[in-house]
């Protein structure tokens, strides 16, 4: 894209954004919404007339390649197009992809495709109806002498040279060509008329036996530049005229004059001019040859100024590929600056979701490790690489996978081990949160305590507000729902917001948000409806304006739980539409499965029993699928709330058997464990199968309400002991328990549970 754009070193952001939008294949109803993917692709900065796009790093990636297969589409309507690329076995895994969309998407169009790759790569799209495999074997004696002559110009070489060459050549056509330039460059032919001649008999070594030999020969005879070839290969397989003019020690017109030289020997070839001209070597081996022609010292020197360098002077390829800078300090021997770029080059392919890239950054990265002798800056560094590999393979492999918890085990016995207390939050965090969704609360609990400890010593907020979300967050799921809505206060009382990208890059969520929300479903336990849903609408303005879609999908999906407790089955299932739409459009698993719980669960309720069940049930295996077990119980509870709204009661004690499962696990979730024993209840009592067993489910349940404060299920437990009572004509003696707890609600009567109580009591 830069190349096509015409990009010049000196160029402003904005030539550079307006050329951009010159050579973008689409139509100018489309440029808004393009020339900010291409311009992030590029690390270009914007100005004012492209505003940046508010999506999540996977939507990013996403619409990026979308637009590139766009792009490319746009250019083979208006003509034919070769598309080549060399050394596929080399490519990145997001390259690779955009290549796999690549030849989908040309089967219709007028495209030719070539893609070179060594035997050894095996290509997904080998064997599609519109791709050929061709294998290309060594050339034959005919093929050889017939490019010898198109390099000699069509003069015959002497017989006896010709044998050599294609004795040792063994058909190689590299090595045929470059051993014909060898042999010509030598000065031991002579030229005469259609033909060469030797000049005196054949030496023994003047034909080398190798095509690194030979390449290396070549380099040996253009001996005044060699050095600018053997900076060039330590820049790499293609360098740029402005950083080689910056690390070598001539002045620009020797330079010129060496690189005019290589490139008439054909080792390298050159696009556009000076200063911002590129040049490549011929082929990988041409590199490989003169870099392998350095000293040990002089190339780890030379990858150290190539690095330093690039710092200096060339900003944007430390901005927009960290990984160069890193892979030339790693060169150099430099390890904490190449861990500091590794880690750099991590954050940035997290940030375009390109997980894979991620963790062969981290690998580099760990592998480093050994080389720093200082154990306590060595354990410092194993400590942010190894955080980092746990939030990366928990977006590429899920909550569940022990490699997570490995990852982020391990980086809290560093801090453990060399007392790293105030940079321990993101790893505890991590560990918090894969303990938290896998619903193993006891050690959930000590991690968030442990925030809570680590944050009071270090002067930041942040860490805060995270913290006491954390331990609010645990103690919700535990049951202890005074204590939870108080230390959700308190995060909320802290958060700035000021602060909301800080809490983004800390935690990938904004506690704005989430903190409230989670207080939403508390204060409605608590036996607060009215103000549960006032503090998830402040939820989803905070949401709304913070232009983070996974915030908003949070938002709309969370604060249907409230709907749901509040028994609002019509709300449910007209909001759930709009959340579901949005978190498929963001590929946001786990709330994708939440909202298809919930949208089951009200259809259900509305009369569609079989839909209803199937959607709900259909998220609960994703929800599965991501290894978040925290929200189990509850998902059980709602699919056997429908059955027994539908009078499947069969259904209902299969469901119910399947949470109390759940609830007898140790330091499993006990947020919702009233309900299921209520459920358990009505579903005797609904069924008449036995009535002393459904008042002991309601009693149990009822004793576990009011040990967790919980006013709410304990006026639907109320409501469901009355209609048992009044079936055994006992109502009257349980009545003024009914009109206790219902007077205890200050706010209106406009939620279900709410409206029940008064009838039970109006009608008695």
């Amino acid at each position: 894209m830069e190349r096509a754009a015409g990009f010049k070193a000196d160029d402003t952001p904005e030539q550079r954004l307006d050329k951009l939008k010159a050579v973008l294949a689409t139509d100018g109803s489309r440029i808004e919404a393009v020339v900010p993917l291409f311009a992030a692709l590029l690390s270009m900065p914007l100005d004012e007339r492209y505003p940046p796009l508010a999506l999540s790093p996977a939507q990013q990636r996403r619409r990026t390649l979308a637009a590139l297969l766009d792009q490319f589409e746009g250019l083979a309507r208006r003509q034919p197009i070769l598309l080549s690329f060399e050394d596929a076995q080399w490519a990145d895994a997001t390259s690779l992809e955009l290549l796999d969309l690549t030849v989908e998407r040309v089967r219709q169009l007028p495209v030719l495709a070539l893609f070179t790759f060594r035997p050894e790569f095996e290509p997904p799209w080998a064997g599609l109806p519109n791709v050929g495999t061709l294998t290309l074997g060594r050339l034959d004696r005919d093929d050889v002498e017939n490019m010898v002559a198109r390099v000699t110009g069509g003069r015959i070489l002497p017989a006896e040279v010709m044998k050599q060459i294609v004795a040792k050549t063994d058909g190689n056509p590299l090595f045929v060509e470059e051993l014909t330039k060898t042999v010509l460059e030598a000065g031991i032919l002579v030229e005469n008329h259609d033909r060469y001649r030797l000049d005196g008999p054949l030496p023994p070594l003047a034909i080398p036996e190798t095509l690194q030999d030979s390449l290396m020969a070549r380099l040996d005879r253009l001996a005044p530049v060699r050095e600018i070839a053997q900076i060039g290969a330590a820049i790499g397989r293609e360098f740029s005229y402005s950083l080689l003019r910056a690390l070598v020690g001539r002045d620009e017109t020797a330079l010129k004059h060496g690189l005019a030289q290589l490139e008439q020997a054909e080792l390298v070839f050159r696009r556009g001019e000076p200063p911002d001209a590129v040049y490549s070597f011929k082929h990988v081996l041409v590199r490989d040859a003169a870099y392998e022609s350095l000293l040990r010292s002089r190339r780890q020197h030379l990858h150290g100024q190539i690095a330093r360098a690039l710092e200096q002077s060339f900003a944007d390829i430390v901005a927009s590929q960290p990984e160069i800078v890193a892979h030339h300090f790693t060169a150099a021997g430099l390890v904490e600056p190449a861990i500091d770029y590794w880690l750099k080059a991590v954050q940035q392919a997290a940030r375009r979701s390109a997980n894979a890239e991620a963790l062969n950054h981290l690998a580099r990265g760990l592998e480093l490790l050994p080389n720093i002798e200082d154990p306590m800056l060595r354990n410092k560094s194993e400590l942010l690489l190894q955080t980092s590999l746990g939030n990366s393979l928990r977006a590429t492999k899920g909550w569940s996978i022990d490699s997570v918890k490995h990852a982020y085990t391990r980086a809290l016995q560093l801090c453990k081990e060399s007392g790293f207390d105030e940079h321990t939050s993101p790893a505890v965090f991590g560990l918090w949160t894969w303990n938290f969704v896998r619903a193993a609360l006891g050690e959930a609990q000590s991690l968030a305590e442990r925030l809570v400890n680590i944050a009071e010593n270090v002067d930041d907020s942040a860490y805060k507000v995270l913290a006491h979300e954390a331990l609010g967050f645990t103690l919700f799921a535990r049951g202890k729902f005074a204590a939870a809505h108080a230390a959700l206060e308190r995060s909320m009382s802290m958060c700035e917001d000021g602060k909301a990208a800080a809490y983004l890059d800390l935690s990938a969520q904004d506690p704005r948000v989430h903190v409230r929300l989670y207080d939403g479903i508390v204060l409605w336990l608590l036996g607060y409806p009215d103000q549960a849903l006032r503090i998830c609408a402040e939820a989803r303005r905070y949401a709304g304006t913070s232009q983070h879609p996974f915030s908003e999908a949070m938002a709309r999906t969370i604060s249907l739980r409230v709907h749901q407790l509040r028994g609002e089955a019509a709300i449910v299932a007209r909001q759930a539409d709009a959340a579901i739409a949005l978190c498929e459009e963001h590929e946001f698993v786990h709330y994708l499965a939440m909202a298809l719980i919930l949208r089951g669960w009200a259809i259900a309720q509305q009369g569609e029993f079989e839909k209803g069940i199937a959607e709900s049930q259909a998220g609960l295996e994703k929800e599965r699928a991501t290894g978040a077990l925290l929200f189990e119980s509850y998902t059980l509870g709602l699919l056997a709330d429908a059955c027994i709204k539908n009078e499947r009661y069969g259904q209902a004690f299969d469901f119910l058997e399947q949470a109390q499962l759940r609830l007898d696990e140790e330091d499993s979730e006990r947020f919702y464990a009233a309900e299921i024993y209520r459920l358990l209840g009505e579903t005797y009592l609904r069924s008449h199968q036995d009535l002393d067993q459904a008042e002991r489910y309601l009693c149990k349940g009822l004793e576990i309400a009011r040990q967790q404060k919980a006013k709410s299920l304990e006026l639907r437990l109320c409501v469901s002991i009355y209609d048992l009572y009044e079936l055994r004509h006992h109502a009257d003696k349980y009545r003024p328990h009914l009109g206790e707890i219902y007077g205890s609600f200050s706010e209106g009567f406009d939620t279900t549970d709410l409206v029940r109580a008064k009838a039970r009591l109006e009608n008695a």
